[in-house]
């Protein structure tokens, strides 16, 4: 009987490997050109998510009226007259960022979660993550920014009023930003109640503090400024410039 021999089938040629990389190599270049748009896209998307979720937390903030605050101001909206013009001033900054909150806790005097100081724990259970905006002093950011308890960067914002452009009509942000004044006439108002409109337009300025924790943030001041020599805009000495702005307004 006559035996067949077959022979081993040989590896792939140099050639034959050359082309199957160039295959390889244009359809990695083909999924990068598609995803690559939609994966920048999902990073803008973050950032406005964040940027929203800031703005938001702060108009909560000064439309509401907190139980611990009626001896200080008659309602929310003296309150967001005197936080819009103290918070270019050293000490009241406004501070926004997230704590984890004890949901099995006492509520504050102002009737948010306490601080949760567990090391572990369940998230919804043990507690749930609070976004808050708060003055520099309130006596609640000690315990709020320590390490494991507070949750990602602290935000400062700084709040201007805006007013009417006599010249060229439209909306301005006012020169004087630690004074509310009628933003038709330019004249100063003394307080909330003898301020002549119903609503004060105002732009939200946003800076990342470099620091999260309470030892570094109790110290920060916001009127240390520097100021941009060709646009003319300041910002905190400790922060760098604003990461972005928002426009929004207050009613009575």
């Amino acid at each position: 009987m006559k035996l067949t021999h077959r022979k081993a089938k040989n590896a792939f040629t140099l050639v034959e490997t050359v082309i199957a990389m160039g295959i390889i190599t244009i359809m990695l270049t083909g999924f990068l050109a598609a995803f690559a748009p939609a994966v920048k896209g999902i990073k803008n998307s973050i950032g406005a998510k964040e940027a929203n979720r800031l703005a938001t937390t702060l108009e909560q903030e000064l439309a509401s009226l907190r139980p611990n605050e009626t001896s200080q101001y008659d309602n929310a909206f003296e309150k967001a007259y005197e936080w819009i013009q103290d918070s270019h001033n050293s000490g009241d900054s406004i501070l926004i960022y997230q704590y984890k909150g004890d949901t099995n806790g006492s509520a504050n005097s102002d009737g948010s979660l306490p601080a949760y100081t567990g090391n572990d724990g369940i998230p919804g259970r043990d507690y749930i993550i609070q976004s808050v905006a708060r003055k520099q002093t309130d006596t609640l950011v000690s315990s709020e920014l320590q390490p494991g308890v507070v949750q990602g960067r602290v935000f400062v914002a700084r709040l201007t009023q805006m007013i009417y452009d006599q010249s060229n009509g439209g909306l301005i942000v006012s020169s004087n930003p630690t004074q509310i004044v009628d933003p038709y006439t330019g004249s100063a108002a003394s307080d909330a109640a003898s301020y002549p409109e119903a609503v004060i337009a105002l732009q939200m300025e946003v800076f990342i503090l470099p620091n999260s924790l309470y030892a570094y943030v109790r110290n920060f001041e916001i009127a240390d400024v520097i100021t941009n020599n060709r646009t003319g805009n300041t910002y905190p000495r400790a922060t760098g410039p604003t990461i972005f702005t928002r426009n929004m307004a207050v009613r009575r």
